[in-house]
């Protein structure tokens, strides 16, 4: 494959990259679950849909200056730091899986 062929592969997949980005920040506003799009290299939450503020007791404002694991209880820092550092986008985390801390905890 020549210089050419090559580079419109990789702009192909750099489309595609921003595509599934698009369509990952428009998710929140479109579920009925709570839904926290965290960045997983930083644990900072980028998006939080108005669930996510009710389950939380939280405004968007201040969710979205937080790290995910200030939200939960200390005991699940450790399955939340190996999500983040293994991150699987077809498996969603569950709420009974963790304990999420009540805004004034």
């Amino acid at each position: 494959m020549g210089a050419s062929g090559q580079r419109k592969r990789r702009a192909g997949k750099g489309t595609q990259a921003t595509r599934e980005t698009q369509v990952l920040r428009q998710l929140p506003c479109c579920s009925i679950s709570p839904v926290f799009l965290v960045d997983p290299a930083s644990g900072l939450i980028l998006e939080a849909n108005a669930k996510a503020e009710a389950l939380s007791g939280r405004p968007a404002a201040e969710l979205l200056r937080l790290d995910i694991r200030e939200l939960f209880a200390p005991d699940d820092a450790g399955r939340i730091a190996s999500r983040l550092r293994n991150p699987d986008l077809t498996a969603a985390v569950t709420l009974p899986e963790l304990r999420l801390l009540a805004s004034n905890a």
